[in-house]
């Protein structure tokens, strides 16, 4: 048999714990077609020799967030700044050259920085010259506006659906340079018809859903925002924040609401993947992922919850029995990780409930209209 390449004397790592490293692999079509001794007597147009060198499969990045890392590259960048008079002075640059009705929009702001102090509306008002200002924080879950923005903006900016098409641009100008599998926030989503005795169901047009693709743009499970970001204090938790009493953070939507649009998603063939910070909103994430199972069956593409930065133990073994993994951030302790300050919220434990996977917000914009 002709293989198109082989690997061989090498430290193979296969993710197989019946031969988890290997000496040779051989690879057809872009697919691994045989490893260890399977590999002996194949022909190849190429091998290499890997020389002793560890060999590992690639990694796969299930919670990124390309399009608003290339957005912020055309925004004004506040990432570094180390206080309120350095917010200002950007932000006034900026304002200088823009358009007389141009938005001064900024990405990057990290309260954190500055030990939690934000930018004065009236301040930006005068600094902006009168153009409008939207300041996103870091973590995707809240932001500022001055008073012009205020005005102008009367709800919310999000992306468009035609992000989609971006990405199937690029992968026919063979410019996609990774594998991606995208996800459409629900509200992308709208109702299909179906007959009287079917479930409604909400999808794209032609039904397509979770799969739809190829090896190298896919769509992925359907994006859902249950509750918001610990750094942002909108997540929600079933005890109350501390040095808050009475506050435990709050859902996105009306919980009947949510519950009804996911299992409408979930009926057309979407597989889930729920954000869900706190342990409250995990606890109804895992809810209706329960009853989706019980309804209408597994799905190829495996449910899962995104962030599952607050967890009780009871948690996590319905996690397990459901077979639900959560997609967690470690990058985001040294980013956030002071958001979290005792002070604030206890980062080992939040009352008596214990921080199993610390993942401080998330990066996701609040209720994103498109992919």
């Amino acid at each position: 048999m002709m293989v198109d390449l082989i690997v061989e004397n090498g430290r193979i790592h296969t993710g197989d714990p019946s031969a988890p490293v290997v000496e040779a692999i051989a690879v057809l079509g872009g697919r691994i077609v045989a490893t260890g001794g399977d590999v002996t007597g194949l022909r190849a147009r190429e091998r290499v020799d890997a020389r002793g060198r560890v060999v590992l499969p690639g990694f796969n990045d299930v919670h990124a967030h390309s399009v608003w890392f290339g957005m912020t590259l055309l925004e004004t960048d506040l990432s570094a700044v180390g206080s309120l008079d350095d917010v200002y002075r950007v932000i006034g640059d900026a304002a200088r050259s823009a358009g007389a009705e141009e938005w001064v929009v900024a990405s990057g702001f990290n309260p954190v920085l500055l030990h939690g102090a934000v930018p004065d509306r009236d301040v930006l008002d005068r600094v902006s010259g009168g153009r409008p200002v939207w300041i996103k924080h870091a973590s995707g879950h809240s932001c500022q506006l001055n008073g012009e923005g205020l005005r102008l903006t009367g709800g919310w900016i999000g992306h468009a659906p035609g992000e989609l098409a971006a990405y199937q641009d690029a992968r026919e100008h063979g410019i996609l340079r990774t594998r991606m599998q995208v996800m459409p926030v629900i509200d992308a989503l709208a109702p299909l018809e179906v007959h009287d005795d079917e479930p409604a169901r909400l999808g794209l047009g032609a039904g397509v859903r979770t799969g739809w693709g190829d090896d190298w743009l896919q769509l992925g499970p359907v994006k859902v925002f249950t509750d918001g970001s610990i750094l942002g204090r909108t997540a929600q938790l079933s005890e109350a924040y501390e040095g808050r009493p009475g506050y435990f953070g709050y859902l996105q939507e009306d919980e009947a609401s949510l519950r009804r649009r996911v299992l409408e998603a979930y009926a057309a063939g979407w597989s889930l993947a729920l954000h869900a910070v706190g342990d409250a909103a995990l606890d109804l994430a895992l809810d209706v992922i329960e009853e989706g199972i019980a309804r209408f069956g597994t799905r190829l593409v495996p449910n899962r919850v995104e962030h599952g930065a607050v967890v009780r133990p009871d948690q996590v073994a319905r996690l397990a029995a459901l077979g639900v993994p959560c997609v967690v951030q470690p990058r985001f302790i040294p980013a956030f990780g002071e958001g979290m300050h005792p002070a604030d919220v206890a980062v080992e434990e939040i009352g008596s409930i214990p921080v199993l996977a610390t993942a401080v917000g998330g990066v996701f914009t609040h209720r994103q209209s498109g992919f």
